[in-house]
Order: C-alpha cells, then sequence, then structure tokens
C-alpha cells in the first residue's frame, strides 16, 4: 500500500533556519549583555526611570540597591530613559559605577559593579523549548492533509518559537527598544488571532466563523487595533490624554493578555455548551484544561503582591511551559478525533530523540549549574572542566537512554499499532471511492481482517435496512449474528444492538450473560456500533486476534473512529441502495442495470472484455395477476427474483426491467457461458413452479457484445441495440413454446 505523506513547504524550512539564527543572536546577546547587566528590572514613569524590582544573587542586590527608587545618573551622566543605560555602561572607564538614585525625595550614590554570569539555564530551556514547538509545528503541517486546522496550529507554534527566539538582552542594542517593543506586543497580538480562529473552528464552526471574510477580518482588525492601543501606551498618540494613560495602565498591569485569555475562555465554554455530541464536549475539555494554567498565570500578574514574581526565571519558564500546554491540548483534541498516529506526525527516531534530550536536559543543567558554583566558590576554572565531562557522559548516554525508551514504549500498546490510524485512515479513503453497498461489504471485511489480524469479520446492517441483492427474498437475518464454529450461527436478538453507543469487550472477567460468554467461546471478541447522528446504522463484529492477544484499549478507540469515519459513507451508500434497488424484489432499478450495461460495454471498447445480456420474461404472468390478484402476482415475482439470484455469481447482475421482465448482465461470459448459466436460471424457476402451482416458467432471449453491429455507435445506442436483440429472441423463446433460452436468430 502507498503512504501518502505531506511535504513540509520549503518556506518552512526557510522559517526554522529563521528561528535557529534568530536563537543565535539571542545566545550573542545574552553573552555581551550579561557583561553590562546591573540585574534590575525598570521602567519609565513621569518621574523618570524607575527599579521596580532586582533579580537574585544580581550587582543591585549585593550593592543594596533599593526597589521603587528612580534611577538618576550613572557616573554623573544623567539617565532620561531607558535607552541611556546601556551606553553609559558600556563607555565606563572603570569594572565599577556610581548609581544615582532618589528614593522619597532622598539622593543616595551606590557604587555597583555590573556583570553577571550567562543564564545558560535559560539558554538551555529556550532550545528545548525551541526545537519542541518546531516539532509541534511540523507535526500540524504535515497532519494539515487530514485536518486542515492543524495548519493553524503550525503557525500559532511557529508564531511562540518566534517569540521563544526574541527573549533578547535588547538594551545592549541602543536605539531599538521602540521597535523591538512594539515587535514583541504584534507577536503577541497574531498568537491571539490565531488562536482565537483556531478554536471558533473547534469542534465545529462558530456561526461567526460562517462569514467568508471573518478570517482576514480577525486579523487585519486585531493587528490594527492593537498597533493602536501600543501607540496609545507608549505615548506616541494622543500623549498625555485620558486614552493614552489607560492604555499605558492596561499595558503595565498585563490586563491586556488577562482579558485575551478571558475571550478564549469564553469561546471555548461557548463551543462547550453549543456541542451535543460527548466526544465533541471532550475535545472542547482537552483545550480547555489546556487553556487555564495559563490564563491563572496571567492573572497571578494581577493578583500577586510582589512584582518581582513576574520578572523572575520561575516566571518565564512557567510561562513558556504553559503555552506548550495549548498546542498540545489541540493536538490531543484533534488526535482523538481522527484516525492520526504518532508515526504520521514525527518520525519515531526524531520521537525519541526529542524525548531523551528532554530527558537529559535535567541533568544537564544541574551539571552546568554545579560546574559554574564549583567555579565560582572554591576553584576558579576548574567548574567548566567538570561540566565538560558531565556533559561528555551524558553525551555517551543519550543513545543507550533513546534505545531504552524505544525498548519499553514500543512494547507499550497505545505506540505498539502506530501503523494501524494510518491504515485505517487509507482504508476510509478507499472506501469512500466506491459506490456499490456489495463492494463496500466485501472490501471492509476482508482488509478489516487482515489489518487487525483478526479470526474474521462480519458486517451486520440494522434490521431497518434494505438488503443488498446478494440477500434479496431471503428470510432477513437477525440484527446481528455471529457464525461460530462448525459454521454454526449465533444471533444477538436480546441484546439490542441499536441502543449500543460504544465498542462492547466480551470476554470480560466477571460477564454474566450467557450469550456474550457463548460467542467469545465460539470466537467473537468485540463489537463496535456503527451510529449517525443517532441512528443505528448496523455494527461491526471482529473476531479474536490471530495472535491471541486482546485488542487493547488504543485498537478499540480507532476502531471506533473509523466506525464513526466510515458510518456517513454507510449511510449514504444505503440511500443510494434505496435508490438504485427495487423495493419488491430487492434486484437493480432499470436505470441502474442500465448503469451496469453501459459500464460493460465501455469495457468491452477498452479492453475487448466480452460480455453477455439476457432478457427474462415469466410465462403467462398476466394470468397469474388476472387469477390471483396483485398481492398474489407480488409474492410470485419476490420469489422468481430469489430464486434467479440463487443461481449468480458474484460478477452477475440482475435487474427488474418492467413489469415482470429482467435483464440479466453477464460480464466475461460469451454466448456458450451464458446460455450455461441462463439455462441454470431457466431451471430453478422451473422447478419453483413444481413447488408452487400459481408460479410460472420463463423465457430467455441471449445477445452478446459481439453481436454490436456498430461499434462507433453511442455507449446508450449500443446498449438498446442488444437489449433489442435479446427481446427479440426473447419472444422467439415464447413463439416456439416458452420455458426456454435462445441465443441465436
Amino acid at each position: 500500500m502507498i503512504q501518502r505523506h505531506t511535504v513540509v513547504p520549503r518556506h518552512i524550512w526557510a522559517l526554522i533556519a529563521l528561528l535557529f539564527g534568530l536563537f543565535c543572536f539571542q545566545g550573542i546577546s545574552e553573552y555581551l549583555g550579561a557583561s553590562v547587566r546591573l540585574g534590575v528590572v525598570v521602567d519609565e514613569h513621569q518621574t523618570g526611570v524607575r527599579i521596580l524590582a532586582i533579580h537574585d544573587h544580581s550587582p543591585a542586590q549585593k550593592a543594596d540597591v533599593p526597589t521603587n527608587s528612580v534611577l538618576k545618573a550613572i557616573d554623573g551622566h544623567p539617565v532620561a530613559s531607558i535607552s541611556d543605560i546601556v551606553p553609559i555602561l558600556k563607555a565606563a572607564q572603570s569594572d565599577s559605577v556610581i548609581l544615582t538614585l532618589e528614593k522619597d525625595g532622598k539622593t543616595r550614590n551606590i557604587p555597583v559593579t555590573p556583570g553577571t554570569r550567562v543564564n545558560y539555564r535559560s539558554l538551555v530551556l529556550n532550545l528545548l523549548m525551541l526545537v519542541v514547538y518546531i516539532s509541534i509545528g511540523i507535526a500540524a503541517i504535515k497532519a494539515s492533509s487530514v485536518d486542515s486546522r492543524t495548519r493553524l496550529l503550525a503557525w500559532f507554534s511557529f508564531a511562540v518559537a518566534l517569540d521563544i527566539t526574541t527573549y533578547i538582552n535588547i538594551s545592549y542594542w541602543p536605539g531599538t527598544q521602540l521597535v523591538y517593543t512594539g515587535s514583541k506586543q504584534m507577536l503577541a497580538v497574531l498568537q491571539f488571532a490565531l488562536i482565537f480562529h483556531l478554536l471558533s473552528l473547534i469542534p465545529k464552526p462558530a456561526p461567526w466563523m460562517k462569514l467568508h471574510y471573518m478570517p482576514a477580518a480577525l486579523y487585519v482588525t486585531s493587528l490594527v487595533f492593537h498597533l493602536l492601543f501600543l501607540l496609545l501606551g507608549l505615548g506616541s498618540v494622543l500623549p498625555g490624554s485620558r486614552l493614552s494613560e489607560l492604555a499605558r495602565f492596561i499595558l503595565n498591569n498585563n490586563l491586556s493578555f488577562i482579558s485575551w485569555g478571558g475571550i478564549i475562555f469564553c469561546i471555548l465554554i461557548f463551543q462547550y455548551f453549543r456541542t451535543s455530541g460527548l466526544r465533541e464536549r471532550r475535545q472542547v475539555l482537552w483545550i480547555l484544561f489546556s487553556v487555564v494554567p495559563w490564563l491563572l498565570l496571567q492573572l497571578s500578574d494581577l493578583l500577586v503582591p510582589n512584582p518581582s514574581w513576574v520578572y523572575s526565571e520561575w516566571y518565564a519558564l512557567a510561562d513558556k511551559f504553559t503555552h506548550l500546554l495549548f498546542p498540545v491540548g489541540v493536538l490531543a483534541a484533534i488526535f482523538s478525533r481522527n484516525l492520526l498516529d504518532l508515526n504520521d506526525l514525527l518520525p519515531r527516531k526524531f520521537f525519541y530523540s526529542l524525548l531523551a534530550a528532554l530527558l537529559l536536559s535535567i541533568p544537564a543543567i544541574a551539571f552546568l549549574e554545579a560546574g559554574i558554583l564549583i567555579s565560582n566558590k572554591y576553584t576558579p576554572g576548574s567548574g567548566i572542566w567538570l561540566s565538560g565531562l558531565a556533559m561528555l557522559a551524558l553525551g555517551y548516554g543519550f543513545s543507550p537512554l533513546r534505545d531504552q525508551l524505544i525498548q519499553v514504549l514500543e512494547g507499550r500498546s497505545w505506540y505498539k499499532q502506530h501503523h494501524l490510524g494510518r491504515d485505517l485512515r487509507q482504508l476510509a479513503e478507499e472506501l469512500s471511492d466506491m459506490n456499490g453497498l456489495e463492494e463496500i461489504e466485501r472490501q471492509l471485511t476482508s482488509r478489516l481482517a487482515s489489518l487487525m489480524r483478526s479470526q474474521g469479520v462480519i458486517l451486520h446492517l440494522g434490521p431497518d435496512q434494505p438488503d443488498t441483492p446478494a440477500r434479496a427474498g431471503k428470510t432477513r437475518q437477525a440484527p446481528a449474528c455471529w457464525i461460530g464454529i462448525e459454521n454454526e450461527r449465533i444471533c444477538l436478538e436480546e441484546l439490542e444492538l441499536q441502543h449500543l453507543e460504544t465498542p462492547l469487550h466480551l470476554g470480560r472477567a466477571g460477564e454474566t450473560n450467557t450469550l456474550l460468554q457463548r460467542l467469545y467461546q465460539h470466537g467473537l471478541e468485540l463489537i463496535i456500533p456503527l451510529q449517525l447522528h443517532g441512528r443505528h446504522l448496523g455494527s461491526l463484529m471482529l473476531g479474536r486476534s490471530l495472535g491471541g492477544q486482546r485488542y487493547s484499549w488504543r485498537e478499540t478507540e480507532l476502531l471506533n473512529l473509523f466506525a464513526q469515519n466510515i458510518s456517513a459513507k454507510f449511510a449514504n451508500a444505503l440511500l443510494h441502495s434505496q435508490l438504485q434497488f427495487d423495493e419488491l424484489t430487492g434486484l437493480y432499478r432499470r436505470n441502474a442495470i442500465m448503469e451496469k450495461l453501459e459500464r460493460c460495454i465501455s469495457n468491452f471498447q477498452e479492453n475487448g472484455q466480452i460480455f453477455s445480456i439476457a432478457m427474462i420474461d415469466l410465462d403467462d404472468f398476466k394470468m397469474v395477476n388476472d387469477r390471483h390478484g396483485h398481492i398474489e402476482g407480488d409474492r410470485i415475482l419476490k420469489m422468481a427474483a430469489a430464486a434467479a439470484s440463487e443461481m449468480l455469481s458474484q460478477e452477475e447482475r440482475l435487474g427488474r426491467y418492467g413489469g415482470e421482465e429482467f435483464l440479466l448482465v453477464m460480464p466475461k461470459r460469451d454466448k456458450e457461458g451464458a446460455m450455461w448459466l441462463c439455462e441454470h436460471v431457466r431451471w430453478a424457476l422451473e422447478e419453483l413452479q413444481k413447488q408452487d402451482a400459481r408460479a410460472t416458467t420463463a423465457s430467455i432471449g441471449i445477445a452478446e457484445s459481439r453481436e454490436i453491429s456498430d461499434p462507433h455507435l453511442a455507449v446508450p445506442e449500443q446498449a438498446l441495440e442488444l437489449i433489442a436483440l435479446a427481446d427479440r429472441r426473447l419472444y422467439m423463446a415464447k413463439a416456439k413454446g416458452k420455458n426456454r433460452v435462445i441465443a441465436h436468430g
């Protein structure tokens, strides 16, 4: 079977290269900025540059720099704005600088030695988060062929990855503060718009998304509105006005993020209550639970009285991980509603390598911190060697750890069947290209038994569904029957499967239903309902696995999703069946059997595949209606159709051409083969008459595809020519005494 892959576009690879380039620039900025860093968080107020918070173990903390003080000057150079600080520190001639601070009307001069250690921990975590988000983005791009909503998730993941790589010590690059702040804010707005758009489509489009211009309006409105809001907050538009003060207050207190979180939360609640299906509601809950931690973190910015919490490394770390929960929640929600497997999204080795790297990152950071601590406090210069040796040891442990993960996880049932979802999805796509109910049933049962390595698969349509032609005229089966050992038929009449909403496992411990126990002993293990909008269509019945293992919960879930995916196809096939087959006899209607005939003619023209047709007419059928009434005539017609169908193979097609006249299409049969088959049909109807005196015999006329006089005629005209020839021979049979087959003349 050919597996179709969604190729990652080149512009995505270019974006990924840009992200890693920005990360390298982030590392350079961190290294350069560490030499002039004081360890303070500042903001511009009307009184000047105010120190809001001080980082732990920073030069400012060691020098006892007070918070909420205004920085007036550095080494006598006045500080009018934040952009003045770094140039003055870079130009300082000595290791120590004098900070002139004002607080409560008092001025103090405090000597401070700039310079902090490079925050390797943050860089390592940023790199890991960057790899995770890029991986999610690539996985979402690959899944976009199955679910188009994952493309939005991909762009959100890349937007967050861009956000991570732009946590740059921008103060080291004077003159870029305004551009940097504006770009970060616009990036945040883009993330919000992507989330709004994505959540408006899960589990189904919200009413406002049905407007074709809504997606474009959403992004344009969000960006324009927030750009205006940002310019107001920075004082670039209407400086000193109340609107400017309000915008600045919202920016300083993180109220914009909190309001965004509230809007997202309201959308999820709306989607939850407007969705009636249990599975769709669970899909929304997946995402709701992934959004709540991020919203609580944003609220902590407003509720926690200590401002240093917001500027701490722990807050930054929590912010990154709560961001990560959202795409994971969306992937889990979509994953649980589609026949997607992890192997469809990420290569197995990459997945295990990423997991091993995440596990090793914890001891890696610990060794790195220990090396820095030893180097600073005990033996300067030796810590780097200790950290290097430790990292080398972790590098050697990477491959064994990955191999161990493969050994452990591959044994788990949820990952062991990593190809099953893909194969079931491909089977569902193949079934969607088929029209005939018989063809769908045959392909479904054979392929599914092969995929599941099952002893057998049986499809049972509900008792209110129409019979296929192969079952026409036969006694209707019970709602669901299993063919057990020694071809014993065991029916599930007492289970009322039309009320079964979830898969039913047989052979469970403590089972008291004797019929279920008996079915399990005869090889049946799993029953999957086929339902569409609460309507029971039928059931898929699976025998035990040939390997002896019971079906895992993951296999059962995938089969249940597969059944939901094909239920709509079965509903359409059943509707098509009702339109295609005659209600009384179960045979093809006139239009349907003519389609089969024209298809045979097309095959004959393309590859020379010979076929034959036969016109069958019940002898003296009008007398049955005249003597016994039309109800009795309908009974005889139904019996005749069933008797004739018994003689046919799966390739032959029998249709009711009109009244008591039938058209039989026989692919791959020449005139001699058609004569042999039609004699069996005639004999079956003759035997029926012996059993029921009111039944009648039949006269049959045959025509072969090579008897078409003009192959250049249109296909419908060739079909009518063959029917006319067979019809002429049919009346020859009647003229010669009826109850006979004629293929010549």
